[in-house]
C-alpha cells in the first residue's frame, strides 16, 4: 500500500501540475482528519473526544518509492490514551534511550485505517487539492484582470453562455457579454477580455452574483466590451503600447462599429495614420479579431467642436452648436 500512496502521488502531481512536496502537506492534512475521527473518536455519537491532536508526518521515501506515514507520541509508564500515548516499553524498541515524557515518531501502517476513514481521507484530500487549485487560479488571474488572453471555447450550456479553457481555468462568457458575430463553436478560439476575478472564499460559498456567474466558475470574460478594444489597440500598434500614441476615448456598438479616438504625443507622429497602417494592415487584423466589426480610428482633439467633427467623419460638417449641459451638441452636415 505504501508503494502505491507513493505512485499515486507522483502521478497525481504530474496531473494537477502541482508540486510533490504540495501534495504531501495536503495528504497530510487530510490523514489527520481521518485521524482524529478513527482513533481519537472526533465526532462519533458518544466518543471521546480530545482536544489534543498528535502530530503526523507524512514522508515519501524516494530511494525506496514509498509513502510513510507516522505519528508523535507520548512516552509514558502506562498508557491511557493509545492515540497520544505510547509505553515506554514500546518506545523503546523503536528507540532504545527513549525516555518517559519524551515525544517519539511511531510508524502508521495505512492498513489501520478503516475503509470508511479512508474514504474521509480520500475526500478531504481531493478537496484540499481543489482549494489549493483556486487559490493558484487566483493568484494568477487576479493580476489579468483588465488584460486580454486568448482562449478556446469548451462548452456551452443550454442558455448559451460559453465556456473557455485558458491557462489551466476555465473563463465564464456569459451571453450579455457576447458579440453577434462570434461563431461560439466547440474548439474555436478567441482573444477575451478578464472583467472580474472571484476569490478563493467566494467560490467556496457560491460568492455573489457577477453577471450571473455560476458559482464553479471564477474567471468572468467578455467579448463586447469597449476595453477589449483598447486592448487589442496596445497588442497590434507598436506606437500604442510604447506610449506615443494614446487611445483617448472608445465608443463601441459591439458586432457593429466602434469609433477610437486617439492622440499623438509626439507631433511627427500622425496618430490616425500609425493606427490605421499601411494599406489599413495593422486596423484589419484588429477588425480580424472582433470577426468584421468596422473600426473607425478619429483624431482626439482638446477643441470639442473639432472633435465631433473628426469623430462624424467621412461626413462634413458645416458647424457645431454645444448645448448649455456641455455633454452635447447640435451639428450641421451636409
Amino acid at each position: 500500500m505504501s508503494t502505491q500512496l507513493y505512485e499515486m502521488v507522483h502521478q497525481l502531481a504530474k496531473e494537477r501540475e502541482m508540486d510533490v512536496e504540495v501534495l504531501v502537506e495536503l495528504l497530510c492534512s487530510a490523514l489527520k482528519v481521518a485521524y482524529q475521527r478513527q482513533f481519537m473518536g472526533r465526532g462519533r455519537r458518544g466518543g471521546q473526544r480530545h482536544k489534543t491532536m498528535p502530530r503526523l508526518v507524512v514522508m515519501l521515501d524516494e530511494e525506496k518509492r514509498e509513502l510513510k506515514i507516522s505519528v508523535e507520541k507520548v512516552v509514558v509508564e502506562e498508557v491511557t490514551n493509545p492515540a497520544l500515548e505510547i509505553s515506554l516499553e514500546t518506545a523503546r524498541r523503536i528507540k532504545p534511550d527513549v525516555k518517559v515524557g519524551e515525544l517519539i515518531e511511531v510508524e502508521l501502517p495505512f492498513e489501520r485505517f478503516t475503509r470508511s476513514s479512508i474514504q474521509i481521507a480520500k475526500n478531504e484530500f481531493l478537496r484540499r487539492i481543489q482549494d489549493e487549485k483556486l487559490k493558484h487560479i487566483y493568484q494568477i488571474f487576479s493580476a489579468k484582470v483588465g488584460e486580454i488572453i486568448p482562449a478556446e471555447v469548451r462548452r456551452i450550456d443550454r442558455r448559451g453562455n460559453v465556456f473557455l479553457s485558458a491557462m489551466g481555468a476555465e473563463l465564464f462568457l456569459p451571453v450579455r457579454e457576447q458579440v453577434k458575430n462570434d461563431n461560439y463553436t466547440i474548439g474555436a478560439r478567441f482573444r477575451v477580455y478578464i472583467k472580474d476575478v472571484r476569490s478563493p472564499e467566494q467560490h467556496s460559498r457560491g460568492g455573489r452574483r457577477r453577471a450571473e456567474m455560476p458559482p464553479e466558475t471564477m474567471i468572468l470574460v467578455s467579448r463586447a466590451d469597449r476595453e477589449l478594444v483598447r486592448k487589442l489597440f496596445e497588442l497590434e500598434i507598436p506606437d500604442v503600447r510604447d506610449k506615443i500614441v494614446e487611445v483617448k476615448a472608445i465608443a463601441r456598438d459591439p458586432g457593429v462599429r466602434s469609433k477610437v479616438a486617439v492622440y499623438s504625443n509626439d507631433p511627427n507622429v500622425d496618430p490616425v495614420g500609425a493606427c490605421v497602417g499601411q494599406r489599413s494592415k495593422r486596423v484589419s487584423a484588429m477588425i480580424d479579431e472582433l470577426r468584421g466589426e468596422q473600426i473607425d480610428v478619429v483624431e482626439w482633439s482638446d477643441d470639442p467642436a473639432k472633435f465631433l467633427a473628426n469623430a462624424l467623419s467621412p461626413a462634413k460638417v458645416d458647424y457645431v452648436i454645444l448645448n448649455e449641459d456641455g455633454r452635447s451638441a447640435t451639428v450641421v452636415v451636409q
